[in-house]
């Protein structure tokens, strides 16, 4: 859901631009030039309709009359010129001074023109017999407020706003059936100098703003009755030239003298630029970038969904809103490697880097397009693994001796030098478990990190609570600095709105009053939860080399633990117990080894290789209790799971794939193994995996997929596209283009029916998810 580049013409004249619009009806872009021309070219192509020099000064404003199906231009040589639908001209309107706006009422059936020192009001004869779209046999009236140049018009309902080169804002009311507006409001100094440009703001809420841009590098919102709102200028350098709100993303693009156009939030009053990928550079397309830093004038069109800009050096740049688009990019300096999230309120998003570094994001509630950050540093989860070495503590049953001693036979250190100097710090898996409050991350260093909430820091917030009835005055003080300070810093959740989500409408009875009490206990819980911040709590060493896949089995029907089982280029599979933060319980081993034995890395330590290459991916089925591994063989392993490291059975092998598998997932909607490859393939399976159902070609390397959790699509990663395919038909029904490089990661977010992406351009990116069309049941 965003405004893309659609194309870009060069060199349109030798003249500069001195306005740009759209006619709806021709379904042309419409530019006029500082010598009086005009040129138009069809909207959807870029391709130049006509040229025509009916004007001869500066033309500055365009409007469409839908009445009368007619195009209005106006210019510095105080002529109106009405344009026909096919091109031609059906009329001049000599208003006798230099007209700098113009706008059409609706209500009252009038043209009002700002000139300078004035605002002129026409009224429209909207006969079809008449010749003149002008009413001749009224005068026109004349109000005489501004003491400048009017450069600014609007109309909304039946009152008129003005702006102008005095600094001066004005509200007029008009009247039914009389050539005539009365002043209701006017502000001497809206502005410290002159005000440039003026647009009309209404969204879905219908809430109405004006928002007014001036020579004073401002711009400032007012309400309907000219009442200041917000007022942002630290983002501006040079003059305001022109503003414009696209409805359909609810956001201001604000173009200024000298940089690129800034993307405004009118609600929250929010510079949400950095967030919205719409000046990203094209490499395809040349050297595109450096004319955004020199857009001047803006338009945009409801009809088509395109906004239009143009530049000092005589080009036009042309966007396009798609709904496919991408509605937010958050944005790192290094690649992101794994995505994961929490959808307990507020949602929070983990991303896992190149550089060893998780970062948890959450969006900011003054905004939909804003997310704060707050970056897991890999150093706290080194320190927590030295601390385990060295201390021998939970994980000291783990290891081998060679890293528990201070130094080994060979002279080998403690806290090996892979660990510290080595350059594979990637965390290639992330996974949030959601009623355990913990985020597990793979690294390639071999470790898996454990980190949860500090809830040292949320008994303490507890207990301050319980003492807040019945403490002195001067802990309630320090309890409400301490808590009022830490929300502040997090962006927790408002208590004000957690009573009223939590607050029965109606009395209940008091088994309803308990569940309503403990549900909002437990979402005070989570929110204290995350004021609590996040600290590694665990590091489970045993791996050998790179941990590449993870999966958490929670099957309470079958097991009173929580388990996370994880696999990688050492070819083993390990078990642990993270009702214990962590805790090794078994591996995958041979049926007369010893259960819980502690693996080593040799073969003397009971357990066996998984399959004959490095584990790439796993997956776990609850309905069936089994797991399914990908291998660096190309060919996938299912296997019965159990508690019990020796009673993982082999089911069967899936083969088919020609390159290495990059992903499995089960579809619980479908009951339906999936995997992807290299080879540019995607694969259905049966249920027990004895054959392949569907093949599907991508027509590039997939690099992860995940499954829609509502209707079942699959939601492929397919070089720097994500592609979705309905299960059903196997078509591809949706495509989001947006990132620059390969993607790396994809999860669907189901709470808010979104998708996002993680890829090697140092993004993440989040898209609308696919709906999947109601069919519609034909009456009999």
């Amino acid at each position: 859901m965003a405004m893309e580049k659609n194309y870009v013409m060069h060199d349109i004249s030798k003249c500069q631009v001195t306005a740009v619009g759209f006619h709806p009806l021709r379904r042309e872009i419409v530019a006029g030039f500082e010598d009086g021309s005009m040129k138009w070219w069809e909207q959807d192509s870029g391709k130049l309709q006509l040229t025509c020099h009916e004007h001869r000064g500066w033309v500055t404003n365009f409007i469409f009359i839908p009445q009368k199906k007619v195009f209005l231009s106006c210019a510095h040589d105080g002529i109106i010129v009405v344009w026909g639908s096919g091109g031609n001209v059906l009329e001049k309107i000599n208003v006798g001074d230099p007209i700098y706006s113009i706008a059409q009422n609706v209500r009252r059936g009038q043209l009002v023109c700002g000139v300078s020192r004035a605002v002129v009001l026409y009224s429209l004869d909207f006969d079809p017999k008449a010749t003149s779209i002008i009413d001749k046999s009224s005068k026109p009236y004349y109000s005489r407020e501004h003491s400048d140049i009017v450069s600014c018009v609007l109309c909304h309902e039946s009152r008129v706003y003005t702006a102008g080169y005095d600094s001066k804002m004005c509200i007029y009311d008009t009247f039914p059936g009389k050539l005539a507006m009365i002043k209701i409001y006017q502000n001497n100094y809206a502005h410290d100098a002159g005000i440039t440009c003026m647009i009309l703001i209404s969204d879905n809420e219908n809430n109405r703003w004006i928002v007014t841009g001036s020579f004073d590098s401002s711009i400032k919102v007012w309400s309907q009755d000219g009442k200041l709102r917000q007022r942002l200028s630290t983002c501006f350098y040079d003059t305001i030239t022109s503003l414009v709100y696209v409805p359909r993303t609810r956001v201001v693009w604000v173009a200024s003298l000298g940089q690129t156009p800034i993307l405004f939030d009118p609600k929250s009053g929010e510079n949400v630029s950095e967030f919205l990928p719409q000046f990203e550079s094209d490499s395809a397309s040349g050297n595109i970038e450096s004319y955004y830093n020199q857009i001047i004038k803006l338009g945009y069109s409801s009809e088509s969904g395109q906004l239009i800009g143009s530049t000092s050096r005589r080009h036009l740049i042309v966007w396009k809103y798609n709904s496919a688009g991408c509605i937010s990019a958050l944005r790192i300096n290094t690649p992101v490697e794994s995505i994961t999230y929490t959808s307990k309120a507020p949602l929070l998003y983990f991303s896992g880097t190149s550089d060893g570094c998780a970062f948890k994001w959450e969006r900011l509630q003054s905004s939909q397009f804003m997310y704060s950050h707050e970056v897991l540093p890999r150093k706290e989860s080194l320190e927590k693994q030295e601390s385990i070495l060295m201390n021998r503590g939970e994980l000291s049953d783990v290891v081998s001796n060679m890293y528990l001693n201070l130094t080994t036979a060979s002279g080998r250190p403690s806290l090996p030098s892979r660990v510290t100097q080595s350059k594979n710090l990637a965390l290639v898996s992330t996974i949030y478990v959601e009623h355990l409050d913990m985020l597990v991350l793979a690294s390639e260093d071999g470790n898996v990190y454990v980190w949860g909430f500090d809830y040292e820091v949320v008994d303490a917030l507890r207990y301050i609570g319980a003492r807040k009835k019945s403490s002195s005055v001067a802990d309630d003080r320090r309890y409400n600095l301490f808590k009022s300070t830490v929300l502040h810093a997090h962006n927790s959740l408002d208590d004000e709105a957690l009573m009223e989500t939590s607050k029965p409408s109606t009395p209940a009875p008091a088994d309803q009053q308990k569940a309503v009490y403990q549900t909002k206990q437990q979402m005070e819980d989570s929110v204290t939860n995350r004021v609590a911040g996040f600290i590694c709590k665990n590091v489970l060493i045993g791996h050998s080399s790179c941990v590449s896949a993870m999966v958490v089995i929670n099957n309470s029907e079958l097991y009173d633990t929580t388990f996370l089982l994880t696999g990688g280029w050492d070819r083993r599979l390990l078990m642990w117990n993270l009702d214990s933060d962590g805790k090794y319980y078994d591996q995958l081993r041979y049926p007369d080894s010893k259960f819980g034995c502690i693996p080593d890395g040799t073969s003397q330590d009971g357990g066996m290789y998984a399959c004959g290459g490095s584990i790439l991916a796993l997956e776990y089925c609850p309905k069936r209790n089994e797991i399914a591994y990908a291998s660096s063989d190309n060919l996938i392993y299912i296997r019965h799971f159990s508690n019990d490291g020796s009673l993982m059975h082999l089911a069967c092998t899936l083969e088919g794939h020609e390159q290495e598998v990059t992903a499995i997932k089960w579809n619980p909607i479908y009951d339906k193994w999936v995997t992807s490859s290299e080879d540019g393939t995607i694969k259905i399976w049966a249920e027990d995996g004895s054959a392949c159902e569907e093949t599907l070609i991508t027509q590039g390397l997939v690099t992860a997929i995940c499954i829609d959790q509502v209707n079942g699509s699959i939601v492929a990663a397919v070089d720097n596209l994500v592609k979705v395919y309905d299960m059903e038909t196997t078509n591809l029904v949706q495509q989001n283009r947006g990132h620059t490089e390969n993607i790396k990661c994809i999860m669907h977010i189901v709470e808010l029916s979104q998708y996002m992406s993680g890829s090697y351009d140092k993004s993440m990116r989040i898209w609308n998810s696919y709906r999947k069309p109601v069919k519609k049941i034909k009456k009999k």
